[in-house]
């Protein structure tokens, strides 16, 4: 999976979870910036490159604690 796929599936994600589109794509983008690093032209940078399986893992159980209401 590439980084534009992920964050277009979690943000969807987020949002079923009751979250608006803007709150939505803030918080998914801070993830991925958090996590790698990153900042909003490192991420248009790497957009299209795939995420490391280890990586996916710790974002989508990061996506699934927000989702519950968990902090991060």
């Amino acid at each position: 999976m590439v980084f534009e796929e992920f964050e277009r599936n979690a943000r969807k994600q987020v949002e079923l979870a009751g979250h608006s589109t803007s709150e939505s794509k803030a918080i998914v983008k801070e993830l991925i910036f958090q996590h790698f690093g990153w900042n909003s032209t490192q991420f248009f940078m790497y957009s299209k490159d795939h995420i490391e399986e280890l990586d996916l893992n710790i974002l989508s159980t990061q996506i699934e604690k927000i989702n519950s209401g968990m902090p991060t």
